[in-house]
């Protein structure tokens, strides 16, 4: 899921939406139906990296994460106290 994060970010970084949601599309499949421990990589990995990254730069471009991605975001960002 690292390597996964950190093509999403390099994507980010071009302006690739496609890729972007492709990304973020795998990620949404491994989250929906993978093992626990793979739930697990893309919650604690992917999607920390990709929004800790997207909240540290300001692109020109919305970019939305699919529903399951942003509900675990969300999970996330209230699990710290924020």
């Amino acid at each position: 899921m690292s390597h996964l994060a950190e093509l999403t970010k390099d994507y980010l970084i071009k302006g690739n939406i496609k890729r972007v949601n492709d990304c973020f599309a795998i990620a949404e499949y491994q989250l929906r139906s993978g093992t626990l421990e793979m739930k697990n990589a893309v919650s604690n990995s992917f999607i920390f990296s990709v929004t800790c990254f997207l909240d540290c730069h300001r692109f020109p471009f919305k970019v939305t994460m699919p529903e399951l991605l942003n509900r675990e975001y969300i999970k996330q960002i209230n699990s710290c106290g924020v």
